[in-house]
């Protein structure tokens, strides 16, 4: 991979949204079944070397919050376990 990859989480306002924007800026599978288990394994056919900026977590409505936290969590459980090769940074923008 050639540059980061931003995940910017600005303005989601339901579960469906984020899992378009998922799909979209990993570029998974038509058939990804939006849950943590295929998150997950769609990680594990997408992710080399490449650096994911995540932006606009502390945006989120508070009913998204614990929802999107999850998922940042398998993010960082993949980093801990690529060796280096998959990177996540987040980029906060404060809320307005």
């Amino acid at each position: 991979m050639n540059g980061p990859i931003t995940l910017d989480l600005s303005g989601l306002q339901t579960k469906e949204q984020f899992h378009r924007l998922v799909r979209e800026t990993f570029s998974f599978p038509l058939h990804y079944g939006e849950n943590k288990d295929a998150f997950w394994d769609c990680l594990n056919d997408f992710a080399s070397d490449v650096t994911v900026v995540v932006k606009g977590e502390t945006t989120l409505p508070p009913e998204m919050k614990s929802f999107v936290d999850g998922y940042l969590e398998i993010l960082a459980e993949f980093q801990s376990e690529s060796s280096g090769a998959f990177k996540v940074q987040k980029n906060q923008i404060p809320a307005i």
